[in-house]
């Protein structure tokens, strides 16, 4: 990567390359894309959100798996009718 390029590989680079032909476009107006402060929380909403994601998928998965490894073992025998 040179000095002054945009890296597009990742949601940063995509942000703010996209922010800046919005800017291009539209000239000097006011209100038009967004700041950088913007892009960084948007970053931050996509960061956090992917955690949250990623906990509750593990925690799904994981009470899922005791479930069908109870029912298995028989020890789980009302459980068994749920499914």
């Amino acid at each position: 990567m040179k000095v002054g390029e945009i890296a597009t590989h990742d949601l940063l680079g995509i942000l703010i390359q996209s922010n800046h032909g919005e800017m291009r476009e539209n000239g000097e107006r006011k209100n038009v894309g967004m700041s950088i402060k913007d892009i960084i929380e948007e970053c931050k909403l996509f960061y956090f959100a992917g955690q949250e994601t990623t906990s509750v998928l593990l925690v799904d998965n994981g009470s899922i798996k005791q479930a069908f490894k109870l029912a298995s073992s028989g020890k789980g025998r009302g459980f068994t009718s749920f499914w």
